[in-house]
C-alpha cells in the first residue's frame, strides 16, 4: 500500500513524465527546476512519518526508480540518516549505483571514504565497472584519490560502457547537489 501512494505523492509533470525521471539525468520537468525541487521536498516531509518505507526504499527493495527518489529527498532534506541503507544498495549494485554513491559522499563523507576505500580491496566488488568507477570519483571529489586514479579504461565490453557512463553521472550528480546543498 505505502509503495503505491509514495508514487501518488511523486506524481507526474504536465506532461505526464513521472517525477523520478528528472532525477535520473536532472533534466527538468517544463515548470522548472524549482518547482521539481519543491516536489522532491514534499515526497521527503511524507518519508520522513514513514521511515521503515524510507529505509526500505534506500536499500534498493522497491527497484532503482524509489531508491533514486530516495537519495534526491535525502539530499533535497539534508536527512544524514540511513548510511547503512545506502551502503547495502551500494555494495549490492543497481541501475543508480553512481546516484547512490554521490548521495554517501556528500552525507556521509567520512564513513564514506573509509567505505569505498575498504570497498575497493575486494576482488568481488572490483568486477563492476559502474562500482569501482563511482567509488573512485566519489573519493576523488572528497580529495582521498586524484583524478588520474580514476579507472575510466582496460574495462572490457559493456564494463566500458558502465565505466564512463558511471564517471559522467557522478561528475553531473556531485556538481548539482554540492551545489544546491551550499545555497540552502
Amino acid at each position: 500500500m505505502i509503495e503505491h501512494e509514495f508514487y501518488q505523492w511523486l506524481g507526474k509533470d504536465s506532461n505526464d513524465v513521472p517525477y523520478y525521471l528528472h532525477l535520473l539525468n536532472l533534466v527538468w520537468s517544463p515548470d522548472g527546476m524549482e518547482h521539481d525541487l519543491q516536489v522532491y521536498r514534499s515526497v521527503a516531509a511524507h518519508l520522513r512519518k514513514e521511515p521503515e518505507f524510507w529505509s526500505t526504499i534506500l536499500r534498493g527493495a522497491s527497484g532503482w526508480r524509489a531508491t533514486l527518489v530516495g537519495c534526491g529527498c535525502l539530499l533535497i532534506s539534508r536527512e544524514r540518516k540511513y548510511f547503512g541503507e545506502l551502503r547495502e544498495c551500494f555494495e549490492h549494485g543497481n541501475m543508480v549505483q553512481p546516484q547512490v554513491a554521490v548521495t554517501l559522499g556528500l552525507l556521509h563523507s567520512d564513513e564514506c571514504m573509509r567505505a569505498f576505500v575498504e570497498l575497493l580491496n575486494s576482488q568481488d566488488f572490483c568486477r563492476s565497472a559502474r562500482a569501482v568507477v563511482s567509488a573512485q570519483r566519489v573519493l576523488e571529489r572528497l580529495g582521498v584519490l586524484m583524478e588520474s586514479d580514476v579507472q575510466l579504461t582496460n574495462w572490457v565490453g559493456i564494463e566500458q560502457d558502465n565505466a564512463a557512463l558511471a564517471n559522467q553521472v557522478v561528475i553531473k550528480h556531485w556538481n548539482f547537489w554540492a551545489s544546491l546543498m551550499r545555497q540552502l
